[in-house]
C-alpha cells in the first residue's frame, strides 16, 4: 500500500495474449468453474505487467466468487484500438447504493464488523484501483442489470509508463 501511496509501483510491461492469460489467471481461482471468460477481438494482446493484471483480476474475481455464491461469473475483455475494458460481472446481491461512492476505500467492506460473515481487510479494491491506475488506467463499478456487480478496469493497450520504480 505504501508504495501505491507514493506513486512507485515497479512496472515491468510485457505482451501478453489476453484470453489466455485472463483464463489462466481465472483458473488459479477457487471455484473457478463458475467463472466464464469472453475476449473480443478473439487473438487481443495488451502490453502491461502481467503481475499487476493478475493480481487486479484475482482480487476481483474472489469478491465476486465471495459476494455472489452460486452464480455465474463473467470475465469479458474488449479490446479497442487504444485500449481495452476488463469486466467482471456477478450477480450477486450488488453493492448497496449508500456504499457505492466509497467501495474502492481503504478497509471498506460491505457488512458492518460485528455482523461480518465474509472475512477479509477491505483493502481490495483500494489495491485494485492502485494497481489500475499504476498501469496507466482506471477501475470503475455499476450495478450488473438484474442484480450484481460490474467492476470495469480500462487499461491502455500499451503500457505508457515502462519500468518505474
Amino acid at each position: 500500500m505504501s508504495r501505491l501511496d507514493r506513486n512507485s509501483v515497479p512496472v515491468y510491461p510485457e505482451v501478453i495474449d489476453l484470453e489466455t492469460f485472463l483464463e489462466e489467471t481465472a483458473a488459479t481461482i477457487s471455484d473457478a468453474e463458475r467463472v466464464g471468460v469472453e475476449v473480443t477481438p478473439a487473438g487481443a494482446k495488451i502490453e502491461t505487467d502481467p503481475d499487476h493484471l493478475g493480481r487486479i483480476l484475482i482480487n476481483l474475481v474472489e469478491n465476486a466468487v465471495k459476494y455472489a455464491p452460486g452464480s455465474p461469473i463473467e470475465v469479458r475483455a474488449a479490446a479497442g484500438r487504444l485500449e481495452v475494458e476488463i469486466s467482471v460481472i456477478d450477480h450477486g446481491d450488488g453493492i448497496p447504493a449508500d456504499m457505492t461512492d466509497r467501495v474502492f476505500e481503504r478497509f471498506t467492506q460491505l457488512e458492518r464488523s460485528d455482523t461480518r460473515t465474509k472475512g477479509g481487510t477491505g483493502l481490495g479494491l483500494s489495491i485494485v484501483r492502485g494497481l489500475a491506475e499504476a498501469l496507466g488506467g482506471t477501475v470503475a463499478h455499476t450495478p450488473t442489470p438484474g442484480g450484481g456487480a460490474t467492476f470495469t478496469v480500462t487499461l491502455p493497450l500499451r503500457c505508457p509508463t515502462g519500468t518505474r520504480d
